[in-house]
């Protein structure tokens, strides 16, 4: 049976450009997924084939990867995707970026499917969709430090993660539809229900 080692929000991003940081290694792991919020969108993927060599890693991008790297989203996944596949073409590491995209692997004898998103928001939890996606763009460092897609130039809209979340939705769900004769993994960043919420922001509208 495969063993899986999960990581996120490790937010390498944030650290002096001079600490790399250790991290544990799971020994027995037969594939690392990488949830999101790991470093910036332009350094991950070398990152990660340095950081967990011989270990194959599936990554989804966090909000964070976006944060302020002068790029849009669309273009930091294009970089990701880009990266990943150069990577494992120079054999410099076993590195998958997803984003509405679905990986087969072979792991410990068995196949898995792993389908990832980062997902983004509809701001739809409570019912209030307009009213928090007005609260969220004043209160979120997203719409801060990330840039549009829609308006070069500006910064990152809620509507845009409203478009965005609905299009991840909608290759999740055709993605889980196929058959396929093994496990799936679906791994997104954004929690996909309100049970992925902690105990005490059930009731905050951020």
């Amino acid at each position: 049976m495969a063993k899986i080692w999960v990581l996120s929000d490790l937010h390498y991003e944030l650290m002096w450009p001079n600490i790399d940081g250790d991290l544990p290694r799971v020994k027995a792991a037969d594939l690392l997924i990488m949830a999101g919020d790991c470093h910036n969108a332009f350094k991950l993927m070398p990152f990660l084939a340095r950081k967990f060599p011989g270990l194959p890693v599936v990554a989804v991008a966090g909000n964070h990867e976006h944060y302020e790297t002068g790029a849009s989203v669309q273009r930091g996944i294009e970089w990701m995707r880009t990266a990943a596949r150069d990577v494992r073409e120079t054999q410099t590491g076993e590195v998958y970026f997803l984003e509405n995209e679905t990986v087969v692997l072979d792991l410990a004898g068995e196949k898995i499917r792993v389908i990832g998103s980062t997902l983004w928001t509809d701001f739809k939890l409570f019912e209030n969709n307009v009213g928090h996606m007005a609260y969220c763009q004043m209160g979120m460092n997203d719409f801060v430090y990330i840039e549009s897609d829609a308006e070069p130039g500006h910064k990152l809209r809620p509507i845009e993660t409203v478009q965005w979340h609905q299009a991840a939705r909608a290759f999740i769900a055709a993605e889980l539809a196929k058959p396929f004769d093994g496990k799936t993994i679906v791994v997104t960043h954004h929690g996909p229900s309100i049970r992925s919420v902690a105990q005490r922001y059930l009731k905050d509208p951020l």
